[in-house]
C-alpha cells in the first residue's frame, strides 16, 4: 500500500497510527504511506479494497520473511 484516499483531513488518531506504521516501514526500507485526495469516479468495493491489501501484505511478507526468520520473529 502507498497511499490512503481521504474525502476530509484524518483526526488525530488515524495521523498517530500513520506516523507510527511509517516509522515501520522506514525500518523495513518501505515507501511510507501518503494520504491523498478522494477521487469520487475510482472508488474501490469492499473486496477490492481487501484483495489489494492481502496481495501487498503478501509481497511485502514474500520480500522480508527471510530477514524476520533471521531476527527470530517468524
Amino acid at each position: 500500500m502507498t497511499s490512503i484516499q481521504a474525502h476530509q483531513p484524518l483526526n488525530k488518531n488515524w495521523e498517530t497510527v500513520l506516523f507510527e506504521t511509517n516509522d515501520q516501514l522506514q525500518l523495513l526500507e518501505e515507501s511510507p504511506i501518503v494520504v491523498v485526495e478522494k477521487v469520487i469516479d475510482e472508488m474501490l468495493t469492499r473486496r477490492a479494497l481487501f484483495g489489494s491489501l492481502q496481495k501487498e501484505g503478501k509481497q511485502l511478507a514474500k520480500k522480508h520473511g527471510s530477514s524476520f526468520m533471521e531476527d527470530g520473529e517468524g
